[in-house]
């Protein structure tokens, strides 16, 4: 085992989350941030994310030669940021590809170039979410690098929790949904899958 501790660059997504560290199920967590709410004012924003990223760069200093970094971020200013501080320091990056913007409506050339010079160039390996995305990081990776597939796609009977809920979903009849994902972000996801529930193209 190892120790995994999740830094979050920035304020909180919510005002909800007011603690600024702490730990769940052993992961611990910490917001490198100035303010614990959302800045209304945009170079108040852009002091924030500077103040994250030098603790963040600090404290992977400190942390040399044990650490590795399982970044989350895909194609953005901040992600390029890390990949420079740890190559800097000899720090290993594992990227986690949940998405693959090269080809769709939001990509840009900034996108495009960190796909193909600086994401799959400078990790230590890949987890990629979908048999496509693994296949699409094997394009452009070199031969022999690590790509680890962990589907993002579950079977709801595998969960345990889905087993002790199982008997209260199944006595008000099918067809039943279960969602986990930003729906706002992925709107066709959850409309394609209600609307063949609806047409009876599956039936749960």
């Amino acid at each position: 085992g190892c120790l995994y501790h999740v830094f979050h660059l920035g304020p909180p997504p919510s005002p909800l989350n007011d603690r600024r560290t702490g730990e769940i199920d052993g992961v611990g967590w910490t917001y490198l941030t100035l303010d614990m709410l959302w800045p209304t004012h945009r170079w108040r924003r852009i002091l924030n994310y500077l103040y994250a990223m030098v603790a963040f760069m600090l404290s992977l200093w400190r942390q040399r030669g044990v650490a590795c970094i399982h970044l989350c971020r895909t194609a953005d200013v901040e992600s390029l940021i890390v990949y420079a501080t740890a190559r800097l320091l000899g720090v290993p990056v594992v990227q986690d590809c949940c998405e693959w913007w090269p080809g769709t409506p939001g990509e840009t050339r900034f996108k495009r170039w960190m796909y193909r010079k600086v994401m799959f160039k400078y990790s230590s390996g890949t987890i990629a979410i979908s048999e496509l995305i693994e296949d699409r990081v094997r394009e452009r990776a070199v031969p022999g690098y690590p790509v680890i597939r962990v589907p993002v796609l579950v079977k709801p009977e595998e969960s345990a929790a889905f087993a002790q809920e199982k008997p209260r979903l199944l006595s008000a009849g099918p067809p039943y949904l279960l969602w986990s994902g930003m729906v706002d972000g992925y709107e066709r996801d959850p409309e394609l899958v209600i609307k063949d529930l609806r047409d009876g193209k599956i039936s749960h």
